[in-house]
């Protein structure tokens, strides 16, 4: 976990979070789940490799607005805005794994 925080309006969220160059197994959650209350999310997930994770590969939670970008990723399963209140910016992800992920990084 990058950040948490006990409640909404508390301060203490993350923000201007960089993502980048992980292999990601076996999550509890998600493999990548990301969200922000009471703030504009502004997030850079790159070149990460997400697998076997209970949830969606990537999730950006109902609470946040703001904007995330989310590309280069090799990714088991789609990602997902639950609400569409963040824009996400999702590009050159390949949802293939595990064949994508012998290329992950080395071309990026």
């Amino acid at each position: 976990m990058l950040g948490n925080s006990d409640a909404e309006g508390s301060g203490e969220w993350i923000a201007g979070v960089q993502i980048y160059d992980n292999t990601i197994r076996n999550n509890q959650r998600s493999c990548i789940f990301m969200g922000a209350m009471g703030a504009g999310l502004q997030a850079s997930i790159r070149d990460n490799v997400c697998y076997e994770s209970t949830g969606d590969s990537i999730l950006v939670t109902e609470e946040s607005t703001g904007a995330a970008e989310i590309y280069s990723n090799c990714l088991d399963k789609e990602i997902s805005n639950v609400t569409g209140r963040t824009t996400i910016n999702a590009h050159d992800n390949l949802v293939n794994y595990p064949a994508c992920s012998q290329d992950n990084g080395s071309e990026h």
